[in-house]
């Protein structure tokens, strides 16, 4: 056994005395190079301030504690960003933004950022950071700059707690980053020839895919053309390993080995991501992870939510995201940022490579319906409705797939989303030396057999909308986007973009 000292200040002895944790090195400080599990803390007043003796565990080994960094997950509308929120409170963190939308300025209302009340009171980080109209973002992207940004807030010592959905932005952020290279002219020529070949296709495009790397086309959303040819130039630059199977810079190198679930026969007749292929009843990848191997303490959950309940969360946000100027919103990039965007059925909507790419925004869930809508859609009540539909189902579809996705990561402990005292708990588990041990983890279990048996249960669902039941605040939101259109008897005044 050794013995160490650390002189601390009165509140944060007595918050550590009254809650009865183990004590964290973000109530206390660093103590030293070498500090190891707490095994026994005795205390004395010495002048005023208390001196901690730490009996520390020689056995532990000589390696210092890894700094910790908590990751929030879970599907679209499930709660994790108030939970984040209101942990970054409590700890001293900062967030990190895992979102692939918000990064972008003037996509505000479709990405659900942060208010400026919330961001004023939290640091966050990845957010409005870049220009919708020539600033590409990808999952290679996100990890320098998440990276980044998690060593300058450990050096503040601060908590990072690292937010969203967005699968491949998580999975690279704790494991590593493949160890993928720029393709050639070459091997980009060969891959638009074999899409060419198959007539652009996106069905057969995504088979070719699907048969060399299918957990990458499992995630790619229709007419994603450009993902799909850069999935495609790596399985042609490595002779015929996809992502997923390439050794990872950074994070936890040769940590992690995993096997996709097969493609069903029926996913692969409908197409890999079409609208009625997706189901989450197949059996999830076999991941193993060794948590020791990675290079901070992450402690990874996953918020779950009752299908039915999940669904119409989503559903309602998607009727209040209309209603609050979705529509304004992405008319007017399309007038500014977006002016070149025309959708099409070809390759990147009829936009060449690089224009695409530059413009990979507009692919966002919402967006993309929306441009549809404003471009082609019918402007009245019935056609506003059934925009709305495709949203919401678009939103639904993406929430199933993360799902599945996480049920096959096991470093994410799985917490249901409506506890009341969810931050409690959660707070409590960051405060012990170890994260809670899979085998031992009852509710993480639970809920993700319950998510498996919920899948079926999906095929009967039906929404029910909650704002555009009937024609009058449609016909609101359709004077909005068209002020010389002649007002509906039941309109009132328009709505308005919100102020942040």
């Amino acid at each position: 056994m050794g013995t160490r000292h650390a002189y601390v200040s009165l509140s944060a002895l007595s918050q550590g005395l009254a809650n009865r944790r183990p004590f964290h090195p973000t109530v206390f400080g660093t103590l030293g190079s070498k500090q190891k599990r707490l095994q026994k803390c005795c205390f004395c007043n010495c002048g005023g301030r208390f001196r901690v003796t730490m009996r520390t565990v020689r056995g532990e080994g000589p390696a210092q504690r890894r700094p910790m960094v908590v990751v929030i997950a879970g599907p679209t509308a499930v709660g994790k960003s108030q939970l984040a929120h209101e942990l970054a409170a409590r700890l001293n963190g900062e967030i990190i933004s895992a979102d692939s939308v918000q990064v972008y300025r003037g996509l505000d209302i479709g990405a659900n950022k942060p208010s400026a009340l919330e961001r004023s009171l939290i640091p966050y980080h990845l957010v409005d950071i870049l220009e919708p109209s020539r600033d590409a973002f990808s999952a290679g992207s996100f990890y320098e700059l998440a990276r980044a940004a998690t060593t300058a807030i450990l050096g503040r010592q601060r908590v990072p707690i690292v937010v969203g959905g967005t699968m491949m932005y998580l999975r690279w952020y704790v494991l590593g980053k493949p160890a993928t290279t720029a393709p050639t002219p070459e091997i980009t020529r060969a891959v638009l020839a074999e899409l060419a070949l198959d007539e652009w296709d996106w069905d057969r495009c995504l088979a070719r895919l699907a048969a060399h790397d299918p957990e990458r086309a499992a995630m790619l959303h229709r007419n994603d053309w450009y993902r799909l040819r850069r999935a495609l130039e790596v399985v042609k630059s490595t002779g015929g390993i996809g992502i997923g199977g390439l050794p990872l810079r950074g994070g936890a190198p040769c940590s992690r080995r995993a096997t996709a679930a097969p493609l069903s026969a029926t996913h692969m007749a409908a197409g890999p991501s079409s609208s009625s292929a997706w189901t989450d009843t197949a059996p999830p990848a076999t991941i193993t992870t060794k948590a020791p191997d990675l290079d901070v303490d992450f402690r990874c959950y996953f918020l779950s939510l009752p299908r039915v309940e999940l669904n119409r969360r989503i559903d309602a946000r998607c009727e209040d995201m209309v209603w609050r100027g979705l529509l304004l919103e992405t008319a007017g990039l399309l007038r500014g940022p977006w002016a070149a965007i025309e959708t099409g059925t070809g390759p990147e909507a009829g936009l060449d490579a690089e224009t695409s790419k530059a413009l990979s925004a507009f692919r966002a869930i919402g967006y993309r319906q929306a441009i549809e809508y404003l471009q082609h859609g019918e402007r009245t009540p019935a056609g506003l409705r059934a925009f709305l539909a495709k949203f919401m189902q678009a939103s639904r579809q993406y929430a199933r797939r993360q799902i599945q996705w996480f049920r096959s990561e096991t470093l994410f402990r799985w917490r249901a989303a409506d506890q009341p005292d969810l931050v409690d708990r959660i707070e409590n588990e960051l405060q012990r030396v170890s994260p809670v041990d899979a085998h031992d983890d009852a509710e993480d279990a639970r809920l993700r057999m319950e998510s498996h048996r919920e899948a079926k249960q999906m095929k009967r669902y039906q929404s029910c909308l909650q704002i555009f039941h009937d024609d009058s605040r449609a016909w609101q939101v359709l004077r909005a986007l068209d002020p010389s259109r002649p007002s509906d008897p039941g309109v009132h005044a328009p709505p308005s973009l919100p102020t942040s």
